[in-house]
């Protein structure tokens, strides 16, 4: 079982999601130019505060990536995720955002949340922007044909309960 997601998807070097501080000075080392746009002159508390979310950003997602059984992730973070790159206007990345929440609702048992977020995923583009054989939409496609077949089902509860672990499978899980 893994997470839908590799780590590298928001974090990439041409990621939409840098602070003002980090894009001015790539703009400035790449380019040679000082950007004027509205999102760049804000004003500073407008500006911290959309770092502050790009940073809560990613946040979430290391969390929601975290499989162990101390993990803190929940559908709620989930929606937090989705909330903040729409307050962020990073509708690139809305379909990820949407396939988080789905796994994380499937993971607690919630099948029908789920699915709606699943779809969600694959009508916001992601499908499009990765292609229809991208694993990771051929693993929401599995979600949505059968969600309690799919390997996130009730995961979440499985790893905090413990559930389905012999005495021998928590000593392998100590090694890690």
């Amino acid at each position: 079982m893994s997470p839908i997601y590799n780590v590298h998807s928001l974090t990439q070097t041409r990621s939409p999601l840098r602070t003002r501080e980090s894009r001015l000075g790539r703009l400035q080392r790449q380019w040679g130019f000082h950007c004027s746009c509205s999102l760049c002159n804000s004003a500073p508390a407008l500006g911290d505060s959309s770092d502050a979310r790009i940073l809560q950003i990613e946040d979430i997602r290391k969390e929601l990536n975290d499989w162990s059984a101390t993990s803190r992730a929940t559908p709620q973070m989930a929606e937090l995720l989705v909330s903040l790159l729409e307050q962020e206007r990073v509708w690139g990345l809305l379909g990820e955002g949407h396939s988080y929440a789905a796994v994380e609702y499937n993971g607690v048992g919630d099948p029908w949340t789920a699915l709606r977020y699943a779809h969600l995923a694959l009508e916001e583009g992601l499908a499009l922007m990765r292609g229809k054989e991208d694993s990771e939409v051929a693993d929401l496609r599995s979600l949505i044909e059968d969600p309690w077949g799919h390997w996130s089902w009730m995961a979440r509860e499985k790893k905090r309960m413990g559930w389905g672990k012999r005495p021998a499978d928590e000593d392998e899980d100590d090694d890690e």
